[in-house]
């Protein structure tokens, strides 16, 4: 497989909490597409399959990185600037990635990413990479999907491009069940990381309390994408009391208008809401209660 880069658009989410934060909510778009012809790379079979949030834009060629410069789209030192990341990139932390499935080029296009937009280089040998299954260890990796492989891909990405010196874990769980990326939140929060970047959703459903407890963890900041759909039903894990999950679309079709947007952004918009069924019956209640 070649290494692969994309035109990206991406929303916010200090150093390590801002990377594991745009690794959950990036998109890969053009700047100019139409909504009509913008396609989610991910799908589900089951009601507890969770899915995760690239887009694409099936009009836009891939742009394959070959050493002739970086690609059309915005990059790593346009997110720094538009963010006015910490000095220091994040040196002395690590941050884990928790997705499904396995991405066989993960190491290989995080490496392809970095040298192009002049990162330090980040891999395995070199003690900054890991890639671990859903139990932890290296090695005996869940089965390969197309959709989920760009997902995590994307996710390296954006952790490099907002925190260069981190450290970076990837745990593929088994599958997109919910119950296997429950176990690879607590196998990443094992591992002594700042932040764990969760990239991916499913609406909210009966006993996903019963996972809360997997998305708790002392020490570390947890963050999840809250979808990219419009307000509407809320996502699990973003809707959990410990999950900090935020989304701010700003794809402007001039690069000078998208960063004032991101310098000037001050809310939600676009994002899938994040009140919560169970809230927002209570909250009707209440309203009906004061009415009577």
């Amino acid at each position: 497989m070649e290494a692969r880069t994309v035109r990206l658009r991406v929303v916010p989410g200090v150093v390590a909490i801002m990377a594991s934060s745009l690794a959950a909510t990036s998109t890969i778009v053009s700047a100019g597409a139409a909504p009509a012809q913008i396609r989610p790379v991910c799908s589900t079979t089951r009601p507890d399959e969770a899915r995760c949030f690239v887009v694409i834009d099936p009009a836009e060629q891939t742009a394959v990185l070959n050493g002739s410069g970086p690609p059309p789209g915005y990059g790593a030192t346009d997110l720094e600037s538009a963010y006015r990341l910490p000095v220091t990139h994040g040196a002395g932390q690590t941050i884990a990635i928790v997705d499904a499935f396995d991405d066989p080029t993960a190491a290989q296009d995080l490496t392809a990413y970095r040298q192009t937009y002049g990162l330090p280089l980040c891999t395995t040998a070199g003690g900054c990479f890991r890639k671990l299954n859903q139990q932890g260890r290296a090695g005996h990796y869940p089965q390969y999907d197309p959709g989920w492989s760009i997902e995590i891909s994307l996710d390296l990405d954006m952790v490099s491009a907002a925190c260069p010196l981190c450290h970076i874990v990837l745990v593929e769980a088994n599958s997109n069940d919910v119950a296997d990326l429950a176990a690879s939140e607590n196998t990443a929060a094992g591992l002594s990381v700042a932040a764990i970047s969760n990239s991916y959703g499913i609406q909210e459903f009966n006993g996903m309390q019963s996972l809360e407890q997997d998305y708790r963890h002392a020490g570390t900041t947890i963050v999840a994408s809250s979808g990219d759909t419009g307000f509407g039903p809320a996502n699990f894990p973003a809707v959990l009391r410990n999950v900090i999950a935020r989304l701010v679309r700003g794809r402007m079709g001039v690069r000078q208008q998208w960063l004032l947007r991101l310098h000037r952004q001050a809310g939600m918009a676009d994002g899938r809401s994040l009140l919560h069924a169970h809230r927002r019956r209570r909250v009707r209640c209440r309203r009906q209660h004061r009415h009577v």
